[in-house]
């Protein structure tokens, strides 16, 4: 008990040390991210016809053990294997390290008729490091989504459960790898806090029957209790004890891709990073407003007809923090939480309308709440990630 006290502590203390060490891009640069060039990027990989894309691949039925499910796997694995824009690690940097975290477990009933109850769960983990540095030194913001979809309704798809959020966390890392290369080519972190970039495709989240404690979050209950016992590369000299130890920040994202969400803040240790993605989305959006302003004025003076300015909507984190709702919500962070690791849990309350119907497929999805999903989470990966300096 003293040793999961002091764990959970450790993991307390390295994101505030996190926090701190947050740098804010420069204006020029924001600017840079929010060209027209990453936007009509976003659009073309979230184009659910555009079967080369980044979302259309996920757009399908994909149960646990199926042959879809090891389909959209390839996808990702393709991505960050194969894909042109990210580093090779042939250049003196690092590369991605991919693997799958494979396992099996009884379920109340198979995911397809017929099938077996004993299935086949495959996590998938990718992690970018700096290169020269130790796994154990190393403290990792971590992107997490479910990559799997729901036995019932037959034909469910679940483009915002959680094929949207698996497409936009692959998006933003297209955005800035080029960047993470720049920056580890040139230098080193200057203070003790050495920070990586991990992301987690989980399998599983979804319950076969009915949601109970042994039946759902399949891939995050095992991958936790994984790698809490991992200490291979880490120990007594290193600053990190087990791998888990070295996530300092556990980013969910679920349920997204519908206009308008309402994101409170849940857990008081990381309110400091949704306080930042609302003042992210502020300047955005403010960014938007100015552009559609001078559009308006050079109209004006081509004589054109005047093009109006859209008041800005409310913004999708909602202030103050409802830390009394931390916890409650049943999904893959719960696991990881229980064993002290922070945690950012992206999810809308109330939950969308299409939750968990037939519906939830991609004509629910909204564009621009896509491409303003991509916008705010490579501002705020940029600046978590120290990035300034190397993006333009």
């Amino acid at each position: 008990m003293l040793l999961r006290t002091l764990h959970k502590l450790t993991a307390v203390l390295a994101v505030a040390g996190t926090a701190h060490a947050y740098k804010q891009l420069a204006p020029e640069e924001l600017q840079h991210l929010l060209s027209d060039g990453y936007s009509s990027a976003a659009r073309q990989n979230f184009d659910p016809k555009n079967t080369t894309g980044l979302l259309a691949p996920i757009l399908r039925v994909r149960l646990p053990g199926t042959k879809e499910s090891a389909e959209v796997r390839a996808h990702f694995r393709d991505f960050f294997e194969k894909s042109p824009a990210l580093a090779s690690g042939t250049d003196g940097s690092s590369s991605w390290e991919v693997e799958e975290d494979n396992f099996y477990d009884t379920t109340p009933v198979p995911p397809v008729q017929g099938g077996d109850v004993n299935v086949s769960f495959t996590n998938l983990a990718a992690v970018r490091d700096p290169p020269g540095t130790r796994p154990g030194d190393v403290g990792r913001l971590t992107l997490v989504a479910h990559y799997d979809s729901k036995r019932e309704p037959a034909g469910f798809i679940g483009a915002i459960d959680s094929a949207f959020p698996c497409a936009l966390i692959l998006q933003v890392l297209a955005n800035l790898d080029a960047a993470l290369t720049r920056k580890w080519q040139t230098s080193a972190d200057g203070d003790n806090h050495i920070r990586g970039l991990q992301v987690l495709l989980l399998d599983g989240e979804e319950a076969l029957k009915d949601w109970t404690a042994t039946d759902s979050i399949y891939g995050a209950r095992h991958m936790a209790r994984t790698w809490d016992e991992q200490t291979g590369d880490y120990g007594v000299t290193t600053q990190r004890k087990s791998r888990l130890d070295a996530i300092d920040l556990f980013l969910l994202l679920d349920l997204l891709g519908t206009a308008a969400p309402n994101i409170p803040s849940y857990y008081k240790h990381t309110d400091w990073a949704h306080v930042h993605l609302d003042r992210l989305q502020r300047l955005i959006r403010g960014e938007s407003t100015k552009a559609k302003s001078e559009n308006t004025r050079d109209n004006k003076k081509n004589g054109q007809k005047k093009a109006s300015v859209d008041k800005a909507e409310d913004g999708w984190f909602a202030r103050p923090g409802k830390f009394f709702m931390g916890g409650k919500i049943g999904d893959d962070h719960l696991p990881f939480h229980n064993f002290g690791v922070p945690i950012l849990h992206l999810i809308p309350v109330p939950f969308p309308h299409v939750w968990h119907t037939i519906e939830d497929d991609a004509d629910h999805l909204d564009m621009p709440t896509m491409v303003e999903w991509a916008q705010i989470m490579t501002v705020f990966v940029a600046e978590y990630m120290e990035l300034s300096g190397y993006l333009v």
